[in-house]
C-alpha cells in the first residue's frame, strides 16, 4: 500500500513541470490532506495551475483526437450543410459522401475498436436513414426480378 504524506505531495507538486501531474497531484493532496497549511499551499498552486493548465489545452496539447474521428466530424458537418441544400441539389453531394463513408468507416475501425465503428454506423444509418431505405428497397426489387 503506498503511503504518501501531504509533505511529499506539496514536494512533487512544486518540483514537476508537467502541467497534467501537478494537477493530479493537487488533487491528490486535497484528497487526503487536512492541514491547514497544506490547504492554502494547494489553494494557491491549483488556481495557478488551472490557468496553466487552460493555456496548455489552449496550445493544443491534451487533445487526443485521432485522424480517423476528425475525418468523421468533418463528414458530418459535411453531411448537414449537404442536408440544407434543395433535394435536387442534394444528390450528388449525399452519394459521394455515402461513398466516402465506407473508406471511413473502415479507417475508423484500423485505429480504433469494433465498438467505435458501431456507433458510427449507427450515426451514418441515422444521417442517411430515408436514402438507404430507399436503397434497399430498390436493390430487393432488382433481386426479386432476377438481377436484372
Amino acid at each position: 500500500m503506498l503511503h504518501l504524506s501531504a509533505d511529499k505531495v506539496l514536494a512533487e507538486l512544486k518540483r514537476t513541470n508537467d502541467l497534467r501531474a501537478r494537477h493530479a497531484a493537487g488533487r491528490a493532496l486535497e484528497a487526503f490532506s487536512n492541514e491547514e497549511g497544506a490547504r492554502e499551499e494547494l489553494a494557491t498552486s491549483s488556481a495557478l495551475d488551472d490557468s496553466r493548465l487552460f493555456e496548455f489545452f489552449l496550445a493544443g496539447g491534451g487533445t487526443d483526437m485521432t485522424i480517423s474521428l476528425t475525418l468523421a466530424c468533418v463528414w458530418v458537418v459535411a453531411a448537414a450543410i449537404v442536408a440544407f441544400l434543395p433535394m435536387r441539389m442534394q444528390y450528388v453531394p449525399g452519394l459521394t459522401l455515402l461513398v466516402l463513408a465506407v473508406p471511413l468507416l473502415v479507417y475508423i475501425g484500423i485505429q480504433h475498436s469494433f465498438w467505435v465503428v458501431l456507433l458510427a454506423v449507427m450515426g451514418l444509418v441515422s444521417m442517411f436513414r430515408r436514402p438507404l431505405w430507399f436503397l434497399g428497397r430498390h436493390l430487393w426489387g432488382r433481386l426479386r426480378e432476377g438481377g436484372t
